[in-house]
């Protein structure tokens, strides 16, 4: 359809039923014919009944162009065009997008459905909210390489953003590699910021995206940009996701590896925070290992004063936990509210059983943690009860202690009777002492100490002993 050139006067479906295949059938809702309606209203006030596509006041974009620029954007509302995008028609799309002004436009269409709607019975749904966006951002986010090279030789701007993100941005959150290489042809630049500060490469989260970073880096994206509200860098958002080949790529291309974010958090630290065994914990303890690899300070502080080994505690994580006290991580750092690492897993302990708690309370132990006072020990039983190889392992640190009445009124009943042998041989040390053979292992503990971890695995003596000295459970109290 062209501006330029007098059209007869028709209504929009009559528009549509010329331009539109007769086998083609798109399903209206109710909705859409309400919009269909106001259309038909608004272009009867504007005496324009032929076109679905509104001019609205403002400046033409100062991108070149080998067609004839619309001399003001246009907005389009009619479902049927979204229809033709959202679904790829690349028929329609030639048929309908045949000059800049149009390739370009404004659509106003409804945003996803999620946004709007209530599952709830009993309650109104709220309104159905409406995102600007362009035909560009629309294939892009959808992988339609054919329908975004017909907009972009037609002379559609790569670089609008009417809703906040250009078709670059689109292409890289749906992880579609083709579509990138297009839009960076047709002018795109790698480094445009949209409305909330992200470049293109912050907005590549899935591993699927990497080929998109890789296209990115090769047009000249910027590895130390930061996101204006947050200050990640593009390493943070790789260590946040645990995108393995996203960090190797941008460690190799000259990512600063302590980068600090707006919280003083380096790559280190996001990696740490987000490493959760649901969400693929062997890829952050790959990007951990990465980051330590390439010169990460293991004891970095943020702004709350934690360290990357007291964000891996807070998730339970034993074997990012154990990468980072090889690397020498501090044991007894301490974060904001004098918290410190065997804290942390103690608090977590019954949260997350299935995580093995007790590994991490042994590893931290043979590295030199500092234990309780033994006093306050009825308190820590009180967060640990239900996990007794947790309870077992930290109160074999100690040569003595004291167990009181405060004990068994720490451990609930039902607690007790579903771990009954445990808890009658803890009870039962009530005014004993330990076994001979108990203190032997505390004495040779303290000797060697911090090392315990490092130098008891190469002692020429029998694995079980080697086990015992460790801390290893056995599920009884002796």
């Amino acid at each position: 359809m062209s501006f330029a050139a007098p059209l007869t006067w028709r209504s929009p479906l009559e528009a549509l039923a010329a331009i539109m295949p007769r086998p083609l059938a798109f399903p209206f809702s109710a909705p859409a014919l309400r919009s269909l309606e106001r259309l038909q209203d608004e272009q009867d006030c504007l005496h324009n009944p032929q076109s679905t596509f509104w001019r609205l006041p403002g400046i033409p974009s100062s991108r070149g162009s080998s067609f004839q620029q619309c001399p003001v954007p246009v907005l389009c509302r009619d479902p049927s065009v979204h229809n033709a995008l959202f679904s790829g028609h690349l028929d329609l799309v030639r048929r309908i997008f045949t000059e800049p002004c149009i390739a370009s436009a404004c659509m106003d269409c409804a945003a996803d459905r999620k946004h709007g709607g209530s599952k709830v019975p009993g309650l109104w749904p709220l309104p159905s909210q409406r995102v600007h966006t362009t035909p560009a951002c629309i294939t892009a986010s959808r992988g339609y390489e054919g329908c975004l090279r017909h907009l972009l030789e037609r002379g559609a701007d790569p670089e609008a953003a009417p809703g906040g993100e250009c078709a670059l941005h689109c292409a890289c959150e749906g992880a579609h590699e083709a579509c990138v290489r297009l839009l960076l042809e047709y002018g795109a630049r790698p480094n445009s910021c949209s409305e909330q500060g992200l470049t293109p490469l912050h907005v590549c989260t899935v591993p699927e995206s990497l080929g998109c970073a890789e296209r990115l880096l090769a047009a000249g994206a910027r590895l130390q940009e930061e996101a204006d509200l947050t200050g990640d860098t593009p390493l943070h958002t790789a260590s946040t996701y645990g995108l393995v080949g996203h960090v190797k790529l941008y460690l190799s291309s000259g990512a600063h590896v302590d980068a600090r974010n707006a919280r003083e958090e380096t790559p280190l630290h996001a990696a740490c925070f987000n490493a959760r065994a649901a969400l693929g914990g062997h890829r952050y303890l790959q990007v951990c290992d990465l980051l330590l690899t390439h010169g990460a300070t293991v004891d970095a502080v943020d702004a709350e004063m934690q360290t990357p080994l007291l964000r891996a505690c807070v998730n339970v994580q034993g074997g990012v936990v154990r990468r980072l006290l090889d690397a020498g991580a501090n044991p007894n750092a301490r974060g904001y509210c004098g918290v410190a690492p065997l804290q942390k897993v103690l608090q977590m302990a019954d949260y997350k059983p299935d995580q093995h708690p007790e590994r991490l309370v042994q590893d931290l132990l043979n590295q030199g943690a500092t234990k309780f006072w033994p006093g306050a020990l009825h308190k820590v039983l009180t967060h640990t009860c239900a996990s007794v190889s947790t309870v077992e392992v930290l109160l074999n640190g100690y040569n003595y202690f004291k167990v009181t009445k405060a004990w068994r009124d720490a451990v609930p009943e039902e607690v007790q009777q579903a771990n009954e042998d445990f808890y009658l041989s803890l009870f039962a040390l009530s005014g004993q002492p330990r076994r001979l053979q108990h203190l032997a292992r505390c004495a040779l503990r303290s000797y060697l100490g911090a090392t315990c971890r490092r130098l008891v695995p190469s002692l020429p003596i029998p694995a079980a002993l080697r086990s015992y000295l460790l801390l290893e459970p056995q599920g009884i109290m002796h």
